[in-house]
C-alpha cells in the first residue's frame, strides 16, 4: 500500500489488507483469533496507516500466491442455452420420478435419467470454464448481427 500513511483508506485499500490478513492465516503466520483480531482493526481503520501497522509484522505478499481468474462471462446465448438444458433436466427428473413413486418404488431409476440430462449442462460449463470452444459459432454470429444492429439472414 502505497501512499502517505495520513491518508484515508479506501474500501479496496481494507479489502487488500483483509485479503493479505487470510493469506497469512493460511500459511500458519496467524492464529483464527489474531486473524479476526486484525479483520476487525482492518474493517474500521480510516488511514493508510493504521492499515500497514496492522500487516506490519507480516512479510509481503508471496509470489506464489496467485489468485484464480474468475470464470469467464457468459454470453446472453449461453445463458438461455443453459437455462433451457436446466429446465429439461428437471422436467424430465420430475416426470420419472413421479412415476416411479406412482408404481411402487423400488429401485431408483430416474438417477439415470438425471445423470443423462445434465450431463450436456456439466460438459457445457466444464468447456466454458477451461475455454474450450464448444463450435456453436453460428449462436455468437446471431448475438454478434444482433449487437450491431444487422437485421434478416446473411
Amino acid at each position: 500500500m502505497a501512499g502517505d500513511p495520513t491518508h484515508r483508506a479506501s474500501d479496496a485499500d481494507r479489502e487488500a489488507t483483509a485479503d493479505r490478513l487470510r493469506v497469512a492465516a493460511g500459511e500458519g503466520r496467524l492464529t483464527a483469533e489474531e486473524l479476526e483480531e486484525r479483520l476487525t482493526h482492518a474493517y474500521v481503520a480510516k488511514t493508510l496507516g493504521e492499515l500497514a501497522t496492522i500487516t506490519a509484522d507480516l512479510p509481503g505478499p508471496s509470489p506464489a500466491v496467485v489468485r484464480a481468474a474468475p470464470p469467464p462471462e457468459l454470453h446472453s446465448w449461453e445463458r438461455d442455452r443453459l437455462r433451457r438444458r436446466a429446465a429439461s433436466c428437471v422436467s424430465a427428473t420430475l416426470v420419472c420420478t413421479v412415476i416411479w413413486a406412482a408404481t411402487g418404488a423400488g429401485y431408483f431409476w430416474p438417477l439415470w435419467v438425471l445423470i443423462g440430462t445434465s450431463l450436456p449442462i456439466i460438459i457445457a460449463l466444464v468447456q466454458k470454464v477451461f475455454g474450450v470452444d464448444p463450435g456453436d459459432t453460428r449462436a455468437r454470429e446471431i448475438e454478434e448481427r444482433a449487437r450491431r444492429g444487422i437485421h434478416g439472414p446473411r
